[in-house]
């Protein structure tokens, strides 16, 4: 926090204020407000951030509640303050940044859907300004680009339709501004894909115009389960072979059903903004293949199957293939999304480099550092946030009329706040951390990926990397794509509500994964430290020994029993060859088989106990001298602990432990050395202890 802003006492306040139960909610909802406030201080960063929670918020109630119009002004006052707030920061942005190019043409869309033309001129006139400034075409322009188009292709209930098609018609002639510029054939690319998006999104508008949202779903609906019928017929014909009159019924509804998609076809083309370019576009996919079928209507019914027609039909089969294009269309959105996925993959880790490129260690010879987060600032902004979402909660609560008032003045103050925040700190939220130098014990970093906050990702993150990343994690957690291999470890249970909350949900299902690996790797380690070679061998000849003793004793005595009766009843009697042939044989040489088994397993329990005890033997002769080391760094402690305990009522612990000391030297050197501190009559004593000691540290006690 700012040390401009409120003391340890106003925190301490505020975090009462959090718990308490006795104010009123209103008087609660506005103790909070100013209590917050002095806690922010001079924080500009921290104001902006809670000034963009709370349009958040404000614009959800207005969405949700009937309010007088009083509030509904003050809040389009509060979204033009922060709308001119956002330009000024944008128009004292570096010359040459991408992302300042980008967000103005988003600001110029916002403000032609929210009616501000003077603000639309201002920004197109600021965005042609900074187009005529670039003077070359660099890689991160090209990547912004590429990022933007990711976002704006992938699908989000973030915004509306009209708003979509503004953000893209904006990008999609900034676009086109830079390919004709610098004639790039990228940039032309990708405006012209924004084109198409665009008008599939203005069909999708004017069809929900026409038939209301619903009705469209239930088209859109309807035309998917129609096509798994055809695909079904489409089965039924080619793999088996139907009666004629059930094959003529079948055909009838083929024919049915594809008109239904005639229909749909024209019925888009009459309504799609660029015509010409939807047609080509679709044909193939929606209109081909229902061609065919549908000439089904001009065939007699009686005797079709033998008419000419209809074996001259049966040629335009071929475009059966365009059905199951129609029907892979899924699967090609599921694609583009794993597509998507790789592309703003690798945009990640090229962004985050400095912070990716950090060694993980799973297994540390010393105490690393932590990184040097603030923690005072961490909590400081966290306590922040739990009073807004508390505030919020309370008015949420809040009967309609007794939070008119609360609105209305928060949706003033808003305004006020965002006019007076410096465009410096309207910019750009966070920024990543570079400081982290050296590896990054594994431990530490669960630790601070779970111990995330949504209030605090703004700190450390710009918000269009946050954007960037919940991309990603949205992609993630599509039907189809949650459930393949690897990246299922990933995935989240419920998404949660803002991009905030689903990027710090999966920041801990990352730590959640680093902690099952790093809990196995223990668990081999622990394994490894316990179970020896010799241990393992011997385990393993057990084994052996157990899985094939009884077999190849039980078969060995049986075949033995079996030639005593061939013998008996002689080799050439049909009982004999029987015998000799199904039981004796094959009996003896599959307990011949255990037995060879059995005696494998033997050998390695003797090789094993030999290994076991030649290990033993060298792990003693170099682990004791390393453990006298280890002791001996702790001999002070040990000798004043055994002073303390034996000679606790004759002398000082301090005396005796000098005492014992003397005697060690002695015995060590060889030169006889007076107790010095020992009362009389205690040389004995003090000379036996010592005797122990040197049994404790050879390793015989």
């Amino acid at each position: 926090m700012n040390p401009n802003g409120g003391g340890n006492e106003e925190r301490r306040r505020l975090a009462g204020l959090l718990v308490d139960l006795e104010l009123e909610p209103t008087a609660l909802v506005r103790a909070l407000r100013r209590s917050r406030e002095v806690v922010i201080g001079d924080d500009a960063a921290l104001h902006r951030d809670v000034a963009r929670a709370e349009l958040r918020f404000l614009e959800a109630t207005a969405a949700r509640r009937r309010l007088e119009a009083d509030f509904h002004a003050r809040l389009d006052r509060a979204r033009t303050a922060a709308r001119e707030s956002e330009f000024e920061s944008l128009s004292v942005a570096e010359p040459g940044s991408p992302a300042a190019l980008f967000d103005l043409a988003e600001l110029e869309a916002r403000a032609r859907i929210a009616g501000d033309e003077d603000l639309a001129q201002r920004a197109g006139s600021a965005l042609e300004a900074r187009i005529g400034a670039i003077e070359a075409v660099g890689d991160d322009l090209r990547e912004e680009a590429r990022e933007r188009y990711a976002a704006l292709s992938t699908d989000t209930d973030d915004l509306d339709l009209d708003s979509r098609i503004a953000l893209l018609g904006s990008i999609e002639r900034l676009l086109l501004a830079l390919g004709e510029r610098f004639s790039d054939r990228k940039f032309i690319r990708l405006g012209r894909r924004l084109g198409r998006l665009r008008c599939d999104r203005v069909l999708q508008r004017r069809l929900e115009r026409v038939l209301t949202p619903r009705g469209a779903a239930l088209l859109e609906n309807t035309s998917l389960l129609l096509l798994f019928v055809v695909l079904a017929l489409l089965v039924v014909d080619v793999a088996t072979e139907l009666p004629v009159e059930l094959a003529t019924q079948l055909q009838l509804v083929d024919a049915s059903v594809c008109a239904f998609f005639i229909v749909e076809f024209l019925f888009k083309l009459s309504l799609a903004p660029s015509r010409a370019s939807w047609f080509l576009r679709n044909v193939i996919t929606d209109l081909l293949p229902a061609i065919p079928a549908a000439l089904y209507f001009a065939v007699p019914v009686a005797g079709a199957e033998e008419t000419a027609a209809l074996r001259a039909l049966r040629l335009l089969r071929v475009t059966w293939f365009a059905r199951y294009v129609q029907a892979m269309r899924p699967f090609l959105r599921l694609f583009r999304l794993l597509l998507f996925m790789a592309r703003g993959l690798d945009a990640l880790v090229k962004r985050f480099e400095p912070l990716l490129n950090r060694n993980l260690v799973f297994f540390e010879e010393a105490v690393m550092p932590r990184g040097s987060r603030t923690h005072e600032q961490s909590d400081g902004r966290s306590l922040v946030f739990r009073a807004l979402r508390r505030e919020h909660v309370v008015l949420s609560d809040l009967r309609t009329a007794d939070a008119q008032g609360l609105l209305v003045d928060r949706a003033e103050r808003l305004a006020s706040r965002f006019r007076d925040l410096s465009p410096e700190a309207r910019g750009r939220s966070g920024r990543v951390v570079r400081g982290i130098v050296g590896d990054v014990a594994i431990e530490h970093a669960i630790e601070e990926l779970y111990a995330l906050r949504p209030e605090e990702l703004g700190s450390w993150l710009p918000r269009n990397d946050i954007h960037a990343i919940d991309r990603v994690v949205r992609i993630l957690n599509a039907p189809v794509v949650r459930s393949l291999p690897i990246l299922s470890w990933f995935r989240s249970r419920r998404l949660a509500g803002s991009p905030e909350q689903r990027v710090v949900q999966f920041g801990r299902r990352i730590a959640a994964v680093f902690e099952r690996w790093r809990e196995r790797a223990l668990y081999l380690a622990d394994l490894q430290g316990i179970v020896t070679g010799p241990q393992i061998l011997d385990r393993l000849a057990t084994a052996m020994v157990k899985a094939s003793f009884r077999p190849a004793r039980n078969l060995i005595l049986f075949g033995l029993f079996f030639l005593l009766v061939r013998l008996l009843f002689g080799e050439e009697s049909t009982v004999g060859q029987f015998l000799q042939r199904f039981v004796a044989t094959p009996v003896l040489i599959l307990g011949s088989a255990c037995a060879v088994v059995l005696g494998l397993g033997f050998w390695l329990k003797r090789l094993a106990g030999e290994a076991a005890d030649q290990f033993k033997l060298t792990s003693e002769a170099s682990f004791i001298g390393l453990l006298e080391l280890t002791k001996r760094r702790s001999q002070d402690e040990d000798l004043e602990f055994l002073a303390r305990r034996v000679f606790r009522w004759e002398c000082d612990s301090w005396a005796a432990a000098a005492s014992i000391g003397n005697w060690l030297r002695s015995a060590r050197t060889g030169i006889c050395n007076a107790a010095h501190g020992a009362p009389a009559g205690l040389d004995d004593e003090v000379y036996r202890v010592s005797l122990l000691y040197l049994h404790f540290l050879h390793g015989a006690v």
